[in-house]
């Protein structure tokens, strides 16, 4: 009879600061099934004041592996650069097959979750600007560059078409 240890799961591993991939490389190098998900960023280029895409780990200092706890615990818990498993008392915590298909559909094939706000024509935000919080409006289209959208706000005697970045609205 197999125990339910018996078998491949799922774990969140911590790891030591910005040692994300090393452990991964490492994990993957032995054998084992490894996910580390990022998310699409932004930053301003200080000198040509564009913005700048790049990835950063979704969960600063965790991953998830995927194996049998029972022949590769010890193989995993000196993993270089690895913290610790994430246990419940003496034993690891299984994180559900769900949690995990869920995040890799979110993903894709490059392990990157894009934060795009999907949109369409008429579809109502809220503005997120300092100076235009709070302030209501239709979502219109998105414009050339394609970090910046363009929203209708009627004010009480007013119609302004304004273009704003995309980060600064969020859907109704």
């Amino acid at each position: 009879m197999l125990s339910d240890f018996d078998t491949l799961h799922w774990y969140a591993i911590n790891t030591k600061p910005n040692q994300e991939e090393r452990v991964s490389a490492n994990l993957r190098a032995g054998g084992i099934e490894t996910f580390v998900p990022r998310i699409r960023s932004y930053k301003l280029n200080r000198q040509t004041g564009k913005k700048i895409s790049y990835k950063k780990v979704l969960f600063p200092c965790y991953i998830f592996a995927r194996f049998n706890s029972n022949t590769c615990l010890n193989k995993v818990k000196f993993t270089r650069g690895l913290h610790s498993i994430v246990s419940c008392g003496e034993h690891p915590c299984v994180v559900e097959d769900t949690i995990i298909e869920i995040m890799l559909k979110l993903t894709g094939k490059e392990n990157i979750i894009d934060p795009e706000i999907s949109l369409k024509p008429g579809d109502r935000v809220i503005v997120d600007q300092p100076y235009l919080k709070d302030f209501i409006g239709v979502f219109v289209n998105g414009v050339s560059d394609s970090t910046r959208v363009m929203v209708l706000l009627s004010t009480v005697t007013y119609q302004l078409n304004l273009i704003v970045e995309k980060e600064k609205i969020r859907k109704v």
